[in-house]
């Protein structure tokens, strides 16, 4: 259940102001991940950095054929 705080803001010309601020959840319990839960989100890290490292390649590769054009080879 979330918590809320009640806060009473003076302002300059002596109006109240009443703001509620909720607090997070508790965080529940923390439990083990499983083995095939920890190497799956290895696994999506590892392919999010091959899939930066291809378009970066790509990129490159681009780059160098316009360049390689430029000087007529």
């Amino acid at each position: 259940m979330v918590k809320a705080v009640k806060k009473k803001v003076n302002k300059r010309n002596d109006a109240s102001l009443e703001i509620e601020t909720p607090y997070p959840e508790e965080e529940k319990k923390k439990q083990k991940k499983s083995d095939i839960d920890f190497w799956g989100e290895k696994m999506v890290k590892l392919q999010d950095r091959v899939n930066e490292l291809e378009l970066s390649i790509n990129d490159m590769n681009l780059k160098l054929g316009k360049v390689a054009s430029r000087l007529g080879m």
